[in-house]
């Protein structure tokens, strides 16, 4: 993934039925050697109010466990 790519997201969250649809920027990414796996952050570039509702809520139940030593929240 390149910087400043934008990505369609589809994100299955498990405390919901709905898939959470939207639009994001690359703000960075990392390959990792020898794989095909990548890490990377992204901003919300369009997202739905509904599915904004969504990510806040499982943020604010998950925060301590995902948010890393970065300060990046990671689902």
């Amino acid at each position: 993934y390149e910087e400043g790519q934008i990505l369609d997201l589809s994100i299955d969250v498990p405390a919901t039925p709905e898939l959470v649809k939207a639009k994001a920027r690359v703000v960075w990414s990392r390959k990792f050697p020898k794989t095909e796996k990548f890490e990377l952050a992204a901003e919300f570039v369009k997202i739905s109010s509904a599915s904004l509702t969504i990510i806040s809520k499982l943020e604010d139940q998950t925060h301590m466990r995902n948010r890393g030593r970065d300060g990046v929240f990671r689902i």
